[in-house]
């Protein structure tokens, strides 16, 4: 029973020391850069690559900001646009 009871303490340790931890948007650093959109990209797969570091709760929530600050009467992009898009770093860049 013992050893039963510490197999579980020992895999509940494991699995609560390896989640990944979302980072404070406090200690962050928000950025803007000008991105070139590709044959093939999407508003999503532009903000699974940089709306990282847990500064938005829902990736949707960037989208809705990049359409925002660009104007965009939708979530359609086209390849060559120029587009704004938010990022942010740990890094504080002077």
């Amino acid at each position: 029973m013992i050893l039963i009871t510490s197999a579980f303490i020992l895999t509940g340790i494991v699995a609560f020391t390896s989640r990944k931890t979302k980072a404070d948007p406090a200690d962050l650093y928000k950025y803007y850069t000008s991105y070139e959109v590709k044959s093939g990209d999407t508003l999503w797969s532009i903000a699974e690559e940089y709306s990282g570091n847990g500064a938005y709760d829902r990736i949707t929530d960037y989208i809705d900001e990049v359409c925002s600050i660009n104007h965009l009467p939708s979530d359609t992009i086209y390849a060559g646009n120029k587009i704004c898009i938010p990022y942010y770093s740990s890094e504080c860049k002077d």
